[in-house]
């Protein structure tokens, strides 16, 4: 799902994703606690966070209404 929103927003936003198995301390920052989470920053501030499974489309659109 995230590749495929990757690759639609190719070049208008940088999409991440992260291994919290390998990246602990990283994700102790963000308090993601559980698998997936995704998260919205704009200008370097949260503005979205959803925890669960979602599709390629709902995804989508969220970030859109972001941009």
């Amino acid at each position: 799902i995230v590749e495929q929103v990757k690759e639609q927003l190719k070049g208008e936003v940088e999409i991440c994703q992260l291994d919290i198995d390998q990246n602990d301390e990283v994700a102790d920052e963000v308090e993601v606690t559980s698998v997936p989470t995704f998260l919205l920053y704009k200008d370097g501030k949260e503005i979205w966070r959803q925890s669960g499974e979602m599709t390629a489309q709902a995804l989508l659109s969220k970030i859109q209404s972001a941009l």
